[in-house]
């Protein structure tokens, strides 16, 4: 490497020297190359300077008196507030007090404003118009105003001003016994949506708590932010009854506030009004009708409302705009709510005409077995009429044309299905010309939950009218919310009459206990009818319950069934499990011991009708009551005009409901 080369200066330069670096041919080569490739500078173009003449409304505060009144006699109060807002010079002309005829001036150009309360300046009442600051932090675009409260809150300050009504009576309940009310002047109404509910909760103001300020409430000017606790004694009348007492009317009494929150509820909503107004003469009646107080509430706190002002055809648009969608939304909600109000009716009128259709009088127990309307739901041939376009009228003649021929496929479905689950649990051939629903074992044992164990209610047809048939099963998917009958259910647990809602194992344990009871008394279970039972006159006794309790009941067919799903001891909340009773093993009654035991059913299988049962009335479409009160008495002396009421018993014109929930024949005891 050939030896650095000296740099030579002739003279001494003023002021600081720069240090020499070294340096190389290679960087002198790369130097000197960039400097080869780098462009020329390029002058950027002139801007032209743009003077803003500033100040020119600085000399106002100079003009004479009768110049100044002359200009703002014609401002509206926003626009004072405004210009009172531009500077610190205007700010201190228009407040000063002797300026107060200037804001008296601009208050006569408002007509739309509310009455200003006496107790508060017209700059402070103009102020909480128009200001739309935190009165707490100074953060701008507050977009609502708590009346009550006479202030501007942001929803950080609003956390830290107040608290729940709950939480202030819960930090208050450890006080003592002296303290006797608890009350705020005003408090804020704060509603809280979600996807289901609404709620509405109290916010309190959090100011300075005074113990006890006399036994009477002071006569003082209205403050905002401050809850008051007073101190009354035992005899005060209004106290001692419900421990409460308001102190919101007296203290707006007091400083002359009634009806002034009222005013200014009013002036926050005439933007809100406005708008309805436009949208009611757009076409929007009927939805804001369906919205209602409530719904018009929600609507104003949406952005485009509050931040609304005067409604120009430009301002108009947006809000048209804006609200498109949640108007869209209201009238697809209104429209289905019309509909399922029409199905509803419709399916009233389809339970009129099936009432028609089913029942004639004399009424007997297989009459109230009919189905009801929601049961024809899921039949093709309705659809077309029930669901037919709002705009068509139907009503229970319509019905009346199709309702033979759904009747008939309902029962004709229903039993067919019975007879299919049937044959899952009764193998053996059934004697010819009896149908397996006619079997005296043929009978559908429900869960324990449903506390259903009497036979007659338990066997086709009569187990058609339980309600547990329609209750609704997580497994069904041919009926769900979607379908267009489901307006019409009772309840959302409701359904069309189906057998799959039966257990298996209930019914096949049901089955079994049967069985048993009826080879107690001597009869073949594979050929028995329910004929047969009813004109057996054997009678059991159960060997567990005579063993353990030491008491000698006699049972009747049917008592023998109740006793053992009485002893059912499956948990009422388990649909998996097999119904387990120990008392299903029974002995019959000698021939020697019938005397003895008919004279004790005599007095017990007495049916009178002040029973504790539930009749239906023969001479009636659709009437039932129970015995006990004199229902029945009353019905048959007010409608027939029938006086021997246990004489209407005896010749059918009064009889059990299928629903009755008691045995007609239960056990007595030797």
């Amino acid at each position: 490497m050939p030896p650095r080369k000296k740099v030579k200066t002739d003279a001494l330069q003023e002021g600081p020297t720069a240090g020499l670096r070294r340096s190389t041919r290679t960087s002198s080569k790369a130097s000197n190359a960039a400097s080869a490739n780098t462009p020329p500078d390029i002058q950027p173009p002139v801007t032209s300077v743009v003077k803003l003449r500033r100040g020119c409304l600085k000399d106002i505060p100079n003009f004479a008196i009768e110049i100044q009144l002359m200009i703002f006699g014609h401002l509206h109060p926003q626009d004072l507030f405004n210009l009172s807002r531009m500077a610190k010079l205007f700010h201190g002309f228009f407040l000063h007090r002797s300026n107060e005829a200037l804001w008296e001036a601009a208050l006569k150009n408002a007509e739309d404003l509310p009455e200003r309360p006496q107790w508060m300046s017209i700059p402070s009442f103009i102020h909480l118009l128009y200001s739309t600051h935190c009165h707490n932090c100074g953060c701008p675009n507050i977009r609502k105003v708590e009346w009550p409260w006479f202030a501007w809150y942001c929803s950080k300050c609003l956390s830290k001003v107040t608290y729940e009504s709950g939480d202030a009576f819960h930090q208050l309940s450890g006080v003592g016994c002296s303290i006797r009310v608890v009350d705020v002047l005003d408090s804020v109404e704060v509603e809280r949506t979600d996807a289901t509910s609404r709620t509405s909760t109290a916010l309190l103001a959090n100011g300075p708590l005074f113990p006890s300020l006399g036994t009477q409430p002071p006569e003082m000017p209205f403050t905002p932010n401050v809850a008051m606790i007073f101190k009354f004694g035992e005899s005060t009348p209004s106290v001692a009854k419900n421990g409460t007492i308001s102190l919101k009317n007296t203290a707006r009494k007091a400083c002359g506030m009634d009806g002034k929150i009222a005013s200014l509820h009013e002036y926050h909503n005439l933007d809100v009004f406005r708008i309805v107004k436009k949208l009611t003469e757009t076409g929007w009646k009927q939805d804001l009708d369906f919205l209602g107080p409530y719904g018009l509430e929600w609507m104003s706190r949406l952005p485009v409302v509050r931040q609304s002002g005067k409604l120009t055809d430009k301002e108009w648009e947006k809000v048209q705009t804006a609200l498109h969608t949640f108007l869209d939304e209201t009238r697809s909600e209104r429209l289905k709510k019309e509909r399922s109000t029409l199905i509803k009716e419709r399916f009233a009128e389809l339970d009129k005409a099936l009432l028609t259709h089913c029942v004639t009088i004399p009424r007997d127990m297989t009459m109230d077995c009919r189905p009801v309307a929601l049961d024809l739901a899921l039949q093709a041939e309705l659809e077309p009429v029930a669901n037919a376009p709002s705009s068509e009228t139907v009503t229970q003649e319509t019905f009346a044309a199709i309702v033979p021929q759904l009747v008939t496929s309902w029962k004709a479905e229903q039993r067919q299905a019975l007879q299919l689950y049937l044959r899952q649990f009764i193998t053996a051939p059934v004697p010819h010309g009896v149908n397996v629903l006619d079997l005296a074992i043929a009978i559908f044992y429900p869960l324990p939950q449903y506390s259903l164990k009497e036979v007659q209610r338990l066997r086709y047809p009569y187990l058609l009218s339980l309600p547990f048939f329609r209750d609704n099963c997580a497994g069904w998917r041919d009926f769900t919310d979607s379908h267009y009958a489901s307006p019409a259910r009772p309840n959302s647990n409701s359904r069309p009459c189906d057998p799959r809602q039966l257990q298996h194992k209930a019914v096949e344990v049901g089955i079994k206990w049967m069985r048993k009871i009826v080879t107690a008394l001597g009869l073949d279970p594979d050929t028995a009818t329910f004929a047969d039972l009813e004109q057996c006159e054997a009678r059991l006794r159960c060997l567990k319950y005579a063993k353990t309790k030491g008491k000698d009941c006699i049972y009747t067919w049917e008592s023998a069934f109740a006793h053992t799903a009485d002893n059912d001891t499956t948990s009422r909340y388990s649909r998996n499990k097999y119904p387990r009773s120990v008392h299903h093993r029974w002995s019959l009654v000698k021939k020697a011991e019938m005397p003895k035991v008919k004279e004790c059913e005599a007095v017990a299988h007495a049916l009178t009708v002040d029973s504790d049962c539930v009749w239906s009335c023969a001479l009636c479409v659709d009437w039932k009551g129970r015995g006990k009160g004199g229902k029945v008495r009353e019905h048959l002396i007010s409608e027939h005009n029938i006086a021997d009421a246990n004489g209407a018993v005896d010749d059918g014109t009064i009889f059990w409901s299928p629903i009755h929930n008691k045995l007609k024949k239960p056990a007595v005891q030797l």
